[in-house]
């Protein structure tokens, strides 16, 4: 009987790298769609996360006739630290943690270890970028000050107010024009008034701001709600970032604890190049990991994509409530 030969079919080693080549080009293509695919999904979350803060803040003023407060001290004009909280905690009764505000002591400091440990360290989603560093690589070791007792961040905070210093540089500069009003949207309180003038020369734009009393009412946003900012992205903190890269420092970004007073920030800096103010840094500043800009609320309970290439004229437009710079043109 013959016998019969099995032949061995398999890849010659030409073939092996053909297809090792065109999975390289397939992966090569593909992975900048699944990026941009993940990219998405990340401003969809932080949209809805913005969205659901916002219009809590929008329920608190429905409910007390007035926006809360953007910090509180026991007495304001000496900055006493006792007691003293941030703006987030007024409006986790509107967001369904009505437990985690239950277990919050008003009468101590936010980070009184005894009262509002457990309160204050609860992580809270929704104050959370889904672009910003995960919370949980983010340093956790905080060697002095109030911030030391509880780990739970927020990357969305309330710009107060443009310093100004950095106002009158650019008016001079011919970037900025003068306005009839500096206010950002909330009023600030009372040690807002007169406070940092220097930089200015009379007549010059960013005078004291008067008036302060920490009470803020829709109706004073004159300038139109759509077109008045709320919320801004600060993320990342307590590690400082500066144009997308982590930058090593031995002392931590303030602001970084959602319960914290320290969590609203004024813009003081201007980026390398003189002609922008927003994702220079995160060190109380507005800065935001998506990609080419972020995410803004707004006083009529809107989101949207603010790209950080914006003109110096509309990004302080965007955030004066009565400042009779109207920016209805404007397509956001």
């Amino acid at each position: 009987m013959a016998e019969r030969r099995i032949l061995k079919r398999g890849f010659t080693l030409v073939e092996l790298l053909v297809v090792i080549a065109i999975i390289g080009i397939l992966v090569a293509l593909l992975l900048p769609a699944v990026q941009a695919a993940r990219e998405a999904a990340r401003r969809s979350q932080c949209v809805n996360n913005l969205k659901q803060i916002t219009i809590a803040m929008l329920n608190y003023e429905g409910s007390k006739k007035q926006l809360p407060v953007l910090y509180t001290f026991l007495n304001p004009h000496t900055k006493t630290d006792f007691p003293a909280h941030g703006v987030h905690i007024w409006i986790l009764p509107y967001m369904e943690y009505q437990p985690v505000y239950d277990q919050y002591d008003f009468t101590h400091l936010w980070s009184n270890f005894t009262n509002n440990e457990k309160a204050a360290a609860t992580n809270i989603p929704e104050f959370i970028c889904p672009s910003a560093p995960a919370i949980g690589v983010r340093s956790r070791e905080i060697p002095t000050g109030r911030d030391k007792n509880v780990q739970a961040y927020t990357d969305y905070a309330i710009n107060g107010r443009i310093v100004p210093a950095t106002a009158c540089f650019f008016y001079k500069s011919g970037l900025l024009k003068d306005r009839a009003d500096w206010a950002h949207l909330f009023t600030g309180v009372p040690e807002y008034d007169d406070f940092d003038k220097g930089g200015c020369s009379p007549g010059e734009p960013s005078g004291p701001l008067k008036k302060q009393t920490g009470i803020t009412q829709l109706k004073q946003v004159t300038d139109g709600l759509s077109h008045t900012i709320m919320w801004s992205p600060d993320a990342g903190r307590p590690d400082k970032y500066e144009d997308g890269h982590l930058v090593p420092s031995i002392t931590n970004v303030s602001g970084s604890r959602w319960a914290s007073p320290d969590t609203e920030y004024w813009t003081h800096n201007i980026c390398a190049g003189g002609q922008q103010m927003f994702n220079c840094h995160n060190d109380n500043e507005t800065y935001s990991f998506h990609n080419g800009g972020g995410m803004f609320s707004f006083a009529d309970g809107s989101v949207h994509f603010v790209g950080s290439d914006i003109d110096i004229e509309v990004q302080v437009s965007l955030h004066t409530r009565a400042g009779e710079d109207s920016t209805a043109g404007i397509v956001l």
